[in-house]
């Protein structure tokens, strides 16, 4: 089980849910123009203040991280699904495979949640090109709420790397 070792309290303390990205985070965002969506952006922000930071380089990177400035300080952002999961399995280990039962069949979106009850970390839903979504689960749901869940756990591939226990 890939584990970051961060505690999921500290994690999602740090997670800009939207409409509340800071005001560096909703810059950066504006200035890549309409249909580009902030949930890579809002997971890196969390890993880095809870000092997981995200590195300017990483082996297999496809693009260059971006660097926003927060507070005087520069950061380097994740800005696709793909890239972040490349990002997290050198760091923590592969995710783990939620989608699949332990005899590799599918899972429904339902039986995905069921399978997440009580962990706490982060969640990738793949699809086979850049990505789809990413979110932060608290051990029963994903935290940002307006999202269409359905959706996310339908996805091909469910991903998910667990918080250390606090």
């Amino acid at each position: 089980m890939a584990t970051i070792p961060v505690s999921f309290s500290i994690l999602s303390s740090h997670y800009p849910a939207r409409p509340n990205l800071t005001p560096a985070l909703r810059g950066f965002m504006t200035s890549l123009g309409p249909g580009n969506t902030p949930c890579c952006v809002q997971v890196s922000h969390a890993l880095n203040m809870a000092g997981q930071l995200i590195t300017h380089t990483y082996k297999g990177q496809r693009r260059e991280n971006a660097r926003i400035r927060i507070n005087g300080v520069d950061y380097y952002y994740l800005l696709a699904v793909d890239e972040l999961e490349r990002w997290l399995t050198l760091n923590y280990g592969p995710g783990d495979n939620v989608s699949l039962d332990g005899t590799g069949r599918r899972r429904t979106p339902r039986q995905i949640q069921a399978s997440l009850q009580g962990r706490a970390g982060i969640v990738a839903f793949r699809t086979s090109g850049y990505g789809f979504h990413t979110e932060l689960w608290n051990g029963r749901r994903i935290v940002q709420r307006d999202m269409n869940e359905h959706a996310c756990f339908a996805q091909p591939r469910v991903l998910f790397w667990d918080c250390q226990s606090p």
